[in-house]
């Protein structure tokens, strides 16, 4: 055989060993990280693969891989490792982080309004930013029956409280309609305040406390039970050893953390048990007070306000768009625009972002804080659902005029709108925990890193690094965070929340001196006055 044909036969020789090599190695399983460690590992240990293999990452300097340190190039972990599959502890990672939270969301306070009551777990998801704008609205409208209860009891804080109770009744029925604080005064006037007749006060009062729910201490065992989950998935003695080192999943969690504000806000707030007893308790104010009742019936506007065919709708069946859903009040802008100012709307819309914003730096932080540390897959659909969340609010807000949808109209169009924006993001949520991004090019940071994008094999370390040291940080000054904001908000507002929070002890001796009444003369008891 001459020496070209040797040549020609060595040269083809090679070549079919290298295809039969690269075949070899070539996976098209599902990337799952250790199991592609274990099976690299495996082949520099027999030979089918060297360090020198274009499918690793080159040391800087030596131009040669640390077999203590396997890092593969995007391309070599596609070939070796996979492509995008599942996670196999899916249960485990929604059973630790997103179940639970997800759960408190359950916990939020919705009114009696039969099954539409349900809508606002919709626009919570949909619309978080209208929904806390809402129901900072709604203590301070409460906040401003209260300072205007001070001009007509400025010296008994017992019967300002009372007062105040009254006037935020009327809120809670006549809502939008009432477009200055001198429809309270008018109340005061027609009903006698000043008068023998603040027995009627005083008993409508405890009868519109008694008919409240008061779910405050529930929700905070909600609360207490989330933060020990919490602190058993970073403490192996609490909660057991987890299937994986924790990673992207705690982002996830604390990207929807704001769901602990909501819950904790809303039934801080409470509401009726029923919504006809709050109007009776106030027809019948009205009658024994020889005052006009409440008006009973709404008028919605559909594209340019053109008149409907029927003259309205009947107030309770109005009441999903008309106040009785706290986190939908869509007249926030034009409510008692004879006392609000500009600013202070701008100040209650900025402070209804503050718990999207601190879920969204933390879970972003987390995220970035992953393998290999920087901007990735995750943190896309991160930044869309943020800012969905901005444009719902907005679409919310622009959509409520006369020039287009109000009242039913309004309400329909803005549960669609969240709707297409909720329902999408709790599968994103769901499936980016249960591996949606579980790939070789969302762990190899080719966002930032380019050419050198990498995926490091043995991640442990790595995370059981984090796992003790920044993770327990951040999830425990976002969670921190959250409920500070919460306190805040009800400290600031801390007059309404008295009109709403009667003690028992409160509630028996105002129920008890309305009985002394009942039996005695007109005369007041001194020491119901007095403070």
């Amino acid at each position: 055989m001459s020496q070209n044909k040797l040549a020609k036969h060595c040269i083809f020789l090679c070549f079919v060993l290298n295809f039969a090599v690269a075949t070899n190695i070539t996976y098209h399983g599902g990337f799952d990280r250790p199991d592609c460690y274990r099976r690299v590992s495996g082949m520099l240990d027999t030979g089918a693969v060297t360090l020198d293999d274009p499918i690793f990452l080159k040391a800087p300097g030596s131009g040669r891989m640390v077999k203590d340190n396997l890092t593969l190039t995007l391309r070599g972990c596609e070939q070796v490792c996979g492509h995008q599959t599942w996670y196999w502890d899916i249960g485990p990672r929604l059973t630790t982080w997103l179940i639970p939270i997800l759960l408190l969301a359950s916990n939020v306070e919705l009114s009696g309004l039969d099954k539409r009551r349900f809508m606002a777990i919709i626009h919570l998801i949909g619309d978080p930013i209208d929904s806390f704008w809402s129901l900072v609205h709604k203590i301070d409208a409460w906040n401003q029956c209260y300072e205007v209860a001070k001009k007509w009891e400025p010296n008994s804080k017992r019967r300002r409280i009372i007062v105040a109770t009254i006037f935020a009744a009327h809120e809670e029925i006549e809502g939008p309609e009432i477009t200055s604080l001198d429809h309270f005064d008018m109340i005061a006037e027609r009903s006698g305040l000043n008068t023998e007749n603040f027995v009627e006060w005083a008993r409508t009062a405890v009868e519109l406390v008694d008919s409240r729910t008061d779910e405050f201490l529930r929700s905070w065992l909600a609360v207490f039970l989330y933060v020990w989950q919490v602190v058993a998935s970073f403490v192996p003695a609490i909660g057991g050893e987890s299937t994986s080192p924790p990673g992207g999943r705690i982002g996830t969690a604390m990207f929807i953390s704001w769901l602990l504000p909501a819950v904790l806000l809303s039934n801080a707030l409470g509401s009726y048990t029923s919504r006809r007893s709050c109007y009776n308790i106030i027809n019948r104010f009205a009658q024994r007070t020889n005052n006009p009742p409440p008006v009973l019936r709404r008028k919605l506007s559909l594209f340019r306000g053109k008149p409907l065919p029927d003259p309205g709708t009947d107030h309770f069946e109005a009441l999903a768009w008309t106040g009785g859903i706290y986190t939908f009040r869509p007249w926030k802008t034009k409510y008692m625009t004879g006392r609000r100012s500009t600013l202070k709307t701008f100040f209650m819309v900025t402070l209804a972002t503050v718990p999207l914003c601190f879920g969204m730096i933390a879970g972003f932080i987390i995220v970035w804080n992953t393998l290999p540390t920087g901007f990735n897959c995750r943190h896309l659909w991160m930044i869309g659902i943020f800012f969905a969340w901005y444009f719902s609010a907005f679409i919310t807000w622009v959509t409520n005029s006369s020039r287009i949808v109000t009242g039913k109209y309004h309400w329909r169009f803005v549960l669609v709108k969240d709707a297409l924006i909720a329902v999408p993001t709790i599968i994103i949520i769901f499936l980016s925990s249960s591996g949606l991004f579980n790939s070789c090019y969302c762990w190899s940071g080719a966002f930032h890193l380019g050419p050198l994008a990498r995926v490091l094999l043995n991640s442990d370390p790595f995370y059981e690094l984090k796992d003790r040291t920044l993770y327990p940080e951040i999830v425990g000054v976002c969670i921190t965070l959250q409920i500070c904001f919460s306190f805040f908000v009800l400290r600031f507002w801390r007059g309404g929340l008295k009109v709403i929070r009667w003690s028992e002890s409160v509630r028996h001796e105002e129920a008890e001196w309305v009985r002394i009444r009942d039996f005695e003369t007109a005369r007041q008891d001194p020491q119901h006055i007095s403070d």
